[in-house]
């Protein structure tokens, strides 16, 4: 009997000990530190320590987002950066998505050398309806990402080789399995909602040096988003950088090798 697909993500949090300036990675909602592990590979080729953790309720089936709030991710995130303080002179922090509010979150905090918000998902494509996450899971407790998704599209194939590299994508029965196996609880979504609601007030705050980096063609995230992080942003000194050939997977798809290099040259500038 053929073995049902898994999108499990194959993949734990990871660390390299390099240089005297510490990069922490942190991930996108429902993702994994794999999406941030080609960057990571980057940064500590030129001698950066890198961090990037697996956060509360990630990297195992649906069900273990259930009931997990973005506190818990808040605090996987600091403690990687105590890690980080611990090895390193200075710390910039890097988040993805998900990841990156939950850095604006953390780097008005705590005091940092820079951070870097890369496809900030502080508004999504349709957020009337997941602002009102909480009241939908009382009806229907599963949301299906991949249902109408289009898997000729290589940054849909990439996201979903991400997470279970090993199955067939061009099986039309194992891409109906994934429609159905990829699902996210709706109430953990609203754990986002109120996540981005917290980075909205936590923005002008921030202080540090910070670099925003959208791509043009994001899916997942309004652009427009960037424009707004940018300007609510407190720092003086930031900068939007534009991938116009990109979607929502910044570090892994066509234009992956400019996000790269713009990341270590913004760093190695501050």
């Amino acid at each position: 009997m053929k073995e049902s697909t898994s999108l499990r993500p194959r993949a734990a949090g990871f660390s390299i000990d390099r240089g005297d300036t510490g990069v922490l990675l942190i991930h996108g909602y429902s993702g994994s530190p794999t999406e941030l592990r080609e960057l990571g590979d980057y940064l500590a080729a030129r001698g950066y320590s890198v961090a990037a953790p697996l956060l509360s309720g990630h990297g195992a089936g649906p069900d273990a987002l259930f009931e997990v709030g973005w506190q818990r991710w808040l605090a996987d995130a600091l403690i990687e950066l105590a890690w980080l303080r611990r090895r390193c002179r200075r710390v910039v922090v890097l988040g993805f998505s998900m990841g990156a509010l939950l850095a604006s979150v953390l780097v008005a905090r705590v005091p940092v050398a820079g951070v870097i918000l890369a496809a900030p998902a502080l508004r999504l494509r349709g957020q009337p309806l997941i602002d009102y996450a909480d009241v939908a899971a009382r009806i229907q407790p599963w949301y299906y990402p991949l249902r109408h998704a289009n898997f000729g599209d290589p940054a849909v194939r990439a996201a979903v080789l991400g997470f279970a590299p090993e199955i067939d994508l061009d099986d039309p029965a194992v891409v109906a399995q994934v429609r159905q196996a990829a699902r996210v609880p709706i109430g953990s979504i609203y754990e986002m909602v109120r996540l981005q609601r917290r980075a909205r007030r936590d923005l002008p705050h921030i202080h540090a040096p910070a670099l925003v980096m959208q791509g043009r063609a994001d899916l997942t995230v309004n652009p427009a988003s960037a424009k707004q992080v940018h300007r609510l942003l407190g720092s003086q000194d930031k900068q939007l950088i534009w991938f116009e050939h990109s979607g929502h997977q910044l570090p892994r798809e066509a234009e992956k090798e400019q996000v790269w290099q713009a990341t270590a040259t913004w760093i190695a500038a501050r």
